[in-house]
């Protein structure tokens, strides 16, 4: 039986008679074939411990020129980095707007800050510490101690105003609350990274009987009353000291400065940093729910994050709230947002402005500001299209930081001479490029045009072996898909702990328990 030569492999049954010999020819052939892209290699496919939850970051996915994006979307797009590139004038000095550009590649002399960081757990690691021991230096008892304040705080002050409403029945679940304390925190804590452990179509049945038995230890621990209990009431802040100067993240502002300080002191990235936008899925009324099509939950809450390349550990987060980011609420909304009943609900908060502190909704800015405890300690930093731009790298790089990654064209400083280079002005598999003595830009064309901006990258073509075919790229390609997909892969962690089945009507709170997996994870 010869082998074929069509794009499918044949199928021959165990219980051929010539088995053995058809699959010797087989491969026989295989081994003298020239053209083995016909051929269906199956130890060549790349498996991943870990689910995919959107399309890997490659180069190819983000072209330099966006030509299936309708006016309006490009319209938005060019406002966006107008805003960025304006945004970055408040913190580059004028040096740094100087570019000339030249095709003579000797003029780059572009090279790679020296690594001065030491990546690593920055707490005592034996064979003796225990994961437990890891958690409470995450989750200490002072952080744990104000939850408990709090959540009894509003728990009371709901009570009370139920009680004078004449709206508090002993049938509510509300009518068995009791103070709740440490211990009770900690194992409240516990069920929501366990349920991450055994995934279950509701959350019900994790303390319910289903025939067989219930869930270890669940019932054990708490009653499910009491656990929809603490989810529903609980919080972070004192509501009477939100009556002035309110944002929209001020009900879970010490807790995101809490993670932030936590975050970025147990733990030293590596030298390869990634800062790329994150999306924390949620379907309800939320002002500031945005929708990223490229990531899996689709519609959410927009985070930026900065991640380590190798192990995607979450050093810093930013989350955006659009445009209104430095906006405040002058009257307190309601915790419960479905309590339609509770009078004195305001309809529609207004806004007034407030000065902030923190950065403003343009990108630039806000890369700036998660990466500036690192500078000046020889890192480097991977960005997609979106927060890249020449200004950004030059002033990066000036503070012993280096920086790559893919760059829309229409950026500012870019050179005129690429701005104009369309897919039927160089051929597949060739490379334009451009250089200042400290920058280089690289456009080059695959299935798409694809342009890329580095501080030490010199035009170098590598190659990557994948299905038996050999494939020649550019080295500043080769490095980007290898190291961008640091916050993809803190997802793929994560998509393990099925946290969007899980109703809540607080995003707040829904976002706490995100964070609380972001823990779970490291362990």
């Amino acid at each position: 039986m010869a082998p074929s030569t069509s794009k499918h492999r044949p199928c021959i049954g165990i219980n051929y008679r010539n088995f053995d010999q058809t699959v010797a020819d087989w491969k026989d052939w295989i081994k003298l074939t020239d053209d083995l892209s016909d051929c269906d290699m199956d130890l060549d496919d790349e498996v991943c411990p870990y689910p995919q939850t959107a399309v890997p970051r490659i180069a190819l996915t983000e072209p330099a020129i966006h030509t299936d994006l309708t006016y309006q979307d490009i319209i938005v797009l060019e406002a966006e980095d107008q805003l960025n590139d304006l945004a970055m004038r408040e913190f580059v000095p004028q040096d740094c707007y100087d570019f000339t550009w030249t095709k003579d590649r000797n003029i780059f002399n572009g090279k790679r800050e020296t690594f001065t960081g030491t990546p690593g757990p920055t707490v005592t690691v034996t064979d003796l510490t225990r994961i437990t021991d890891i958690f409470y230096k995450m989750i200490d008892n002072d952080f744990v101690d104000t939850i408990c304040i709090e959540t009894n705080r509003y728990a009371d002050r709901k009570i009370k105003l139920l009680k004078d409403l004449g709206k508090f029945f002993p049938t509510s679940r509300l009518y068995r609350w009791t103070p709740t304390n440490r211990n009770e925190i900690y194992s409240f804590f516990a069920l929501i990274i366990l349920q991450g452990l055994y995934p279950l179509p509701e959350e019900e049945s994790y303390f319910s009987f289903n025939g067989f038995g219930t869930m270890p230890y669940f019932r054990r621990i708490m009653s499910y009353n009491r656990y929809l209990l603490l989810k529903s009431l609980m919080h972070f802040v004192d509501n009477n000291d939100l009556r002035e100067n309110m944002t929209k993240l001020s009900k879970i502002q010490p807790v995101r400065e809490y993670f932030n300080d936590k975050f970025s002191t147990l733990y030293y990235p590596s030298q390869e940093i990634v800062i790329d936008e994150s999306l924390l899925k949620w379907h309800g009324r939320l002002g500031f729910a945005q929708k990223i099509a490229s990531k899996a939950a689709q519609v959410g809450v927009k985070t930026y994050e900065l991640c380590d390349s190798s192990t995607g550990y979450l050093w810093k987060f930013f989350v955006s709230t659009g445009k209104d980011e430095n906006k405040a609420v002058t009257t307190v909304i309601a915790d419960d947002t479905n309590a339609d009943d509770l009078e004195g609900r305001p309809k529609k908060p207004e806004m007034t402005d407030q000065i902030s502190d923190r950065p403003t909704n343009a990108t630039s800015k806000i890369v700036y500001d998660l990466v500036e405890p690192l500078l000046h300690r020889g890192h480097t930093l991977i960005m997609d299209n979106f927060c890249n731009s020449p200004l950004l790298a030059r002033y990066l790089k000036r503070q012993k930081t280096d920086c790559y990654g893919t760059l829309r064209l229409n950026r500012e400083f870019v050179p005129d001479s690429l701005k104009t280079v369309t897919k039927t002005d160089i051929r597949q598999g060739e490379v334009v490029c451009s250089y200042t003595p400290d920058l280089s830009i690289c456009v080059w064309r695959d299935a798409n045009l694809v342009s890329l901006i580095s501080t030490y990258h010199h035009l170098q073509i590598g190659n990557r072996q994948k299905y038996n075919r050999l494939t020649f790229k550019p080295s500043v390609v080769l490095d980007y898909n290898k190291s961008m997909g640091g916050v993809d892969r803190k997802d793929q962690y994560l998509s393990a702990q099925l946290l969007e089945r899980v109703k809540n009507k607080i995003w707040y709170n829904f976002s706490f328990a995100f964070l609380i997996l972001l823990f779970s994870t490291v362990l």
